[in-house]
């Protein structure tokens, strides 16, 4: 079965016992083989044109399946209900194994067959886990990794280990050929079981960027540790790479399937807090500590949950001191959310509490609605309001929409001059690459400081492309690695790393790292703003940095009065373009700029709960992402 299911993807289809039964010729015979002859194929697209080859493979091999379970078993009523129900997972991204193991599944319980329009959700083996056997960021492109990883599953380690380190020095930047690298280390030195082994769950599909910023850190930690091990002849640590796709139900069943694996000894993720949400019931219910290094949301509490960033509560505690600050009188304010999502309403509620509801009165919007959908009104929303903040608090979900919200407030001369600002969400290089010149002045509260020993140590490593999440996930593998040393029991780790982790700011990528309160101590986020002369991605015209940094840019430089007996001093010709004032290190702790990214073009969004409605641009405006 599982031959014939990597054949190709089968198309759903209909059909009755009786149409069934007219096939039982073919599904005999192509039980017993793997293709159609010529003359063969001729006649059954003659006789049966609405149905595709691979679709009577599937059955075939089923129809043999059945037999020889149960030779009292009529494969045609079966097939029947394989033809109205279960061959709509061959429209998915499942695995062939996954298919193989529903089909058998339902075989076996007819009445556990998915409701009409159900979507399947199947993640126990495939794409979504790899410690080296296959990759997972398959659009970054990249020969000697792919290479690697067919000689890393066929466990001819030594090749691999030469074509994952070919691979990092040709994608210097990427920590998925990193992390099988010191894999397969392990496994040359240690064999296939004699190591600790993580997993790290992260958003390869949806959220690329978020993901290799995560995975950036885990890679720092876990080379710095297997370092420190071999000096002390104790077990490496093995990381494996888990692709939920930001989704809940892929998130919630990839956390059962860690569950039930004795190795993985705790867990580093989620990145979207409804995602961990989801899988938190799994994971305690399973003794497996997980540490989220970007899950913010204050409605994420499990004994077996902790996190190295400030939750919500600093983040909102912070932009509404912000807002105060500015505003002392007072000013309206409108509010973009997601009703429902737990990162969102617990960053707008964070938010709301710490504001005078009387000096600042506050309407709030729906993103996701379908009226939000079309930015006029969005527009008119925001100018009857006569909001002078703008607040964006998506989801991951609807950054795309976010995005748009932020072009169409500057193309408005009645809007444009209105601060907006935003949650940790939008900390990302689509945002500054998608948004253009209309991210100017974006405040937003990132829920981790960064200091400047982190972002010396990293820049040479990454080329820069370090932010608060690759420093929130180093601490995180940090905290697992340092009770390893004492513990591989789950239970025992749980325990450790609420009582036993006490790192100093000098072992850590800059600040004190403990979970006595169940997460880290974080006394305030650090707001940044969005400006020009700051470290930018590829492709957008400003960076995030410091508030106080892009302040300091905006000083004019004074211009140095030369004396007799100096030498006069240079000054640009008109055809030269003056360099860019270099952002100052600083020794408070500040959040680095996004990694850098390629310029891209508007994509429609990726979940199925978010319409999209391509832009149409006209001669004098760029088309707005998320609207028409």
């Amino acid at each position: 079965l599982n031959q014939v299911l990597q054949l190709g993807t089968a198309e759903a289809v209909e059909a009755t016992i009786d149409t069934a039964r007219t096939l039982d010729g073919y599904l005999e015979y192509l039980g017993n083989h793997d293709t159609f002859t010529e003359e063969q194929q001729a006649t059954f697209s003659k006789l049966f044109p609405e149905y595709s080859e691979a679709d009577f493979l599937v059955l075939g091999s089923v129809a043999a399946w059945i037999t020889q379970q149960n030779p009292q078993e009529d494969p045609a009523s079966f097939i029947s209900l394989l033809l109205s129900e279960p061959l709509k997972v061959t429209k998915t991204d499942l695995t062939d194994d996954e298919k193989a193991n529903l089909i058998q599944s339902w075989f076996n319980n007819p009445e556990k067959l998915p409701p009409d329009g159900e979507e399947v959700v199947a993640c126990s083996g495939g794409d979504r886990y790899s410690f080296g056997e296959q990759v997972l960021f398959t659009g970054l492109g990249n020969p000697d990794l792919i290479a690697g990883a067919e000689q890393f599953k066929s466990g001819n380690y030594s090749t691999a280990l030469t074509r994952f380190k070919t691979a990092t020095q040709g994608t210097p930047n990427n920590p998925e050929p990193q992390i099988y690298y010191q894999n397969t280390q392990v496994r040359l030195k240690s064999g296939d079981t004699a190591s600790y082994r993580i997993a790290a769950v992260v958003p390869v599909k949806n959220r690329e960027d978020s993901a290799l910023d995560i995975l950036r850190g885990i890679a720092d930690a876990q080379r710095e540790f297997n370092e420190q091990q071999e000096r002390r002849r104790g077990p490496l640590l093995e990381v494996q790479i888990v692709n939920d796709d930001n989704s809940v139900d892929v998130g919630k069943c990839i956390a059962e399937e860690l569950a039930k694996n004795d190795d993985i000894l705790a867990v580093i993720g989620h990145n979207s807090s409804k995602v961990t949400q989801g899988a938190l019931p799994a994971y305690e219910q399973g003794d497996l500590a997980v540490i989220s290094p970007s899950s913010t949301s204050t409605e994420l509490k499990a004994s077996n949950f902790f996190r190295t960033i400030a939750s919500d509560a600093m983040s909102g505690k912070a932009l509404a001191e912000y807002v105060t600050q500015k505003h002392p009188s007072g000013i309206p304010i409108a509010i973009f959310h997601v009703v429902g999502d737990t990162y969102s309403e617990s960053l707008q509620s964070e938010f709301r509490k710490n504001l005078d509801p009387e000096k600042f009165p506050i309407i709030s919007i729906d993103i996701s609605s379908d009226s939000s959908s079309d930015l006029d009104n969005v527009i008119d929303e925001i100018e009857d309001s006569k909001a002078q903040v703008v607040v964006l608090f998506p989801s991951t979900d609807y950054i795309t929409r976010a995005i748009g919200i932020l072009r169409g407030l500057e193309e408005n001369p009645n809007t444009d001059d209105i601060q907006v600002i935003g949650g940790d969400a939008l900390y990302t290089s689509q945002v500054l690459v998608e948004g253009g010149s209309a991210t100017e002045g974006l405040v937003l509260a990132a829920p981790m400081p960064l200091t400047e020993d982190y972002l010396e140590k990293t820049d040479a490593q990454w080329l820069g492309q370090v932010n608060w999440r690759t420093a929130a996930s180093y601490d995180a593998a940090l905290a697992i690695t340092s009770v390893l040393s004492n513990t591989s029991e789950r239970s025992e780790i749980i325990e450790a790393l609420e009582n036993s982790v006490d790192l100093e700011a000098d072992e850590t990528s800059g600040l004190p790292l403990d979970f006595s309160s169940g997460q880290r101590n974080i006394e305030k986020p650090s707001l940044v703003r969005a400006c020009s002369n700051v470290p930018s991605p590829s492709g957008a015209r400003f960076g995030f940095a410091p508030i106080e940094v892009c302040d300091e840019q905006t000083q004019p430089t004074p211009t140095p009065t030369p004396t007799s007996t100096s030498t006069p001093v240079r000054t640009s010709s008109p055809s030269t373009a003056p360099q860019p004032i270099s952002p100052p290190r600083q020794s408070t702790p500040r959040p680095a700029t996004p990694r850098p990214a390629t310029p891209r073009p508007v994509t429609p969004p990726s979940t199925p709960d978010e319409p999209y409605i391509p832009p149409v641009p006209s001669e004098t405006q760029m088309p707005v992402p998320g609207f028409p």
